[in-house]
C-alpha cells in the first residue's frame, strides 16, 4: 500500500493535468494522460492491483504490461519522495 504525505504534498488536477508539490523540500511534479488517472486513483486509495485495472480498463492494454507501468510509475514517486510505502 502506498500514501501521500499530505502534510508535505499538495496537488492539484487541472485540466487533466496533476501538478504537485512537495511543500518540504520545494520538489515540483506534473504528470499527464495516464499519470494523472494513476495520482488521482492512489489519492483515493486505490491498491496498485486497482490502479492497474484501471489503466487497462481506461487504455486497453494488456494487463500484465498495465501491472509493470503502474509498478514503474509508483516507484518513480517512492524515489522522488512524492509517496510513502504505507505498513
Amino acid at each position: 500500500m502506498w500514501s501521500f504525505s499530505p502534510e508535505a504534498v499538495q496537488w492539484h488536477l487541472v485540466d487533466g493535468e496533476v501538478i504537485a508539490l512537495d511543500t518540504a523540500r520545494g520538489e515540483y511534479l506534473s504528470v499527464d494522460g495516464s499519470g494523472a488517472l494513476l495520482w488521482s486513483r492512489l489519492a483515493d486509495g486505490a491498491t496498485e492491483e486497482s490502479l492497474a485495472a484501471d489503466l487497462t480498463a481506461a487504455y486497453g492494454i494488456d494487463p500484465d504490461v498495465a501491472a509493470v507501468d503502474v509498478g514503474l510509475f509508483l516507484r518513480e514517486l517512492h524515489d522522488r519522495r512524492f509517496l510513502t510505502a504505507a505498513a
